[in-house]
């Protein structure tokens, strides 16, 4: 998804989100960044980055939320396949552990 609004909105205009963002907020840290930021934008202005850089870091972008999305994908299905071995083994205490886990973090917690 983030992927999608970066490859429409592009590189550029979201540095000038961030950046503002980044300058509202009261800490050191973040209006350095907005700073860095602002200079960055100041640097496509004049054309110091080229578009094609532009164009490079928006596909290297896209290609990594690719790959964070495949893992997160990868991860749900692993758990999913453990989840329904847990639900299917013959075993009562495979089957309930869970359940029974969740009941007393809540018990625990009505406790306190």
């Amino acid at each position: 998804m983030l992927g999608t609004i970066l490859s429409t909105i592009g590189l550029p205009n979201i540095i000038k989100l961030v950046s503002s963002a980044l300058g509202i907020i009261n800490n050191d840290t973040a209006k350095k960044a907005s700073i860095a930021l602002k200079d960055v934008e100041q640097a496509i202005t004049k054309k110091e980055i080229t578009p094609q850089q532009i164009n490079q870091a928006n596909r290297h972008t896209e290609k990594m939320f690719e790959i964070e999305a495949d893992l997160s994908k990868t991860t749900i299905k692993e758990v999913n396949k453990t989840i329904r071995k847990e639900t299917e083994a013959d075993d009562k205490y495979v089957r309930r552990w869970r359940p029974t886990f969740g009941y007393s973090v809540a018990i625990a917690w009505i406790i306190t």
